[in-house]
């Protein structure tokens, strides 16, 4: 769906809107009764918006205003079924005139300045993945997996544990531009839990506003609370299916092909908990080491301490590099690195925002706008290439270790602060 398709109901709404303010200055509007229709029909299109194109926070304003206006204008409408309603007549009311259109003016400016570039993922020649539909008859949980490329022992192959706030949908970009480098991507969405899902038959559906401020107020949140500690409980249960059904796919644990294991939010903070247990991760040799974006590791309970065998990279907004001591949502991570033993790497695109390691900067420019990472910072021209390039140079890294051939390294655009301990010659650049 490209960018005409999406300004063609919002210059829709505007102009429903704009007529019937114009309307009592304009003599010759007065006799068309259905005028007065015309709010009404703004007000659906823009709640049409929602289940059509998914949350799209920059449309809220328009949409208040339009309701308000709408109520006021509800006796024009009613007048308009009286059979003399084309005789009626209008008080000339400049500063009211001029006043509204300022209105829609400044309400309207949001929802035509973060237009996205693409308002979906698959509107630019990318990787198309296969989905597919799988169960755990233990919980009655389905899952929908993403699958990019082709799962055979040869292709060293990447696990993506979607993010809390978006979903698999939110990542198109990015799984995709690393199966072009080179990588089988596997990532899902979980029914029920993440939105918007896309089922095999490529139907999208969206979740309530309910589960949308849950996951928004994590992203916010600043010290760890039930919800965030439910969360990645819920994460770390999908993992131990997941990855033992993926293990399944294959003759057996040898011909398991090399596996990078990365996660958004609370699905990084449970591969980091999973990889300290004497459990599901470690007993597989394949698996290389772990990425975990913008995770918080709210289960505080955790040692910051505890031994991690497997090489962390903890990628995070650059925010982290202004946040005081104290009052930082990444708190508990800088204690996991400072303090915690084995091969840790922290890294952060300095001008990237919280959500911008996602398809956001693409498809929901507002959230780059308003959640920023350093102040001052250099601007990265395409903060998705750059998510694309730390993820693959980072397992090229992996990869090389264990005696690939090397890679060349992805340009990262934006400034990336990068530190590391236990891991001899890393770099992401």
């Amino acid at each position: 769906m490209g960018l005409l398709e999406i300004w063609i109901p919002e210059v829709l709404i505007v102009f429903f809107l704009l007529v019937p303010i114009l309307r009592p200055l304009i003599k010759g509007l007065w006799h068309i009764d259905s005028l007065a229709w015309f709010p009404l029909l703004a007000l659906g299109i823009n709640i049409g918006l929602f289940p059509a194109y998914g949350i799209r926070p920059e449309c809220i304003p328009i949409l208040g205003f339009t309701f308000l206006y709408t109520l006021f204008n509800l006796r024009s409408f009613f007048s308009s079924f009286k059979s003399k309603a084309g005789n009626a007549v209008y008080e000339r009311n400049i500063f009211l005139t001029v006043f509204s259109i300022l209105f829609l003016v400044i309400v309207s400016i949001p929802m035509f300045a973060f237009t996205p570039k693409y308002f979906d993922s698959h509107d630019v020649d990318t990787v198309t993945e296969k989905i597919t539909k799988i169960s755990d008859t233990r919980t009655g949980k389905n899952y929908f997996l993403s699958v990019y490329g082709e799962m055979h022992n040869e292709n060293p192959l990447i696990f993506i544990v979607p993010p809390d706030f978006g979903s698999s949908a939110s990542i198109h970009y990015i799984c995709s531009g690393l199966r072009e480098s080179g990588f089988t991507v596997i990532t899902y969405s979980r029914e029920g839990y993440d939105s918007p899902l896309t089922t095999e038959n490529r139907i999208k559906h969206f979740s309530s506003f309910g589960n949308f401020f849950t996951h928004w107020k994590t992203i916010r949140q600043t010290d760890p609370d039930i919800q965030g500690i439910d969360m990645e409980s819920e994460r770390k249960a999908d993992i131990e299916f997941l990855l033992t059904w993926l293990v399944n796919q294959f003759d057996d644990e040898d011909s398991l092909p090399p596996l990078i294991l990365a996660g958004y939010g609370a699905g990084g903070s449970a591969l980091t908990y999973i990889a300290e247990e004497d459990g599901l991760i470690p007993v597989y040799d394949n698996v290389l080491g772990i990425i975990a974006i913008e995770s918080r590791l709210w289960t505080v309970a955790l040692d910051s301490q505890s031994y991690t065998s497997l090489p962390v990279l903890f990628l995070v907004s650059g925010r982290i590099l202004d946040l005081q001591e104290g009052n930082n949502p990444y708190q508990t991570v800088m204690n996991k690195f400072r303090f915690g033993s084995g091969h840790l790497a922290l890294a952060a695109i300095e001008s990237a925002g919280p959500l911008d390691y996602q398809d956001f900067p693409y498809t929901h420019p507002v959230y780059s706008f308003f959640l920023t990472g350093k102040k001052d910072a250099k601007k990265s021209e395409n903060p998705v290439s750059d998510t694309i390039g730390i993820i693959f140079n980072f397992a090229s890294f992996l990869l090389e270790n264990i005696g690939y051939d090397e890679f060349p390294r992805h340009v990262i655009d934006g400034d990336l602060y990068i530190e590391s301990k236990g891991i001899s010659g890393f770099r992401l650049k």
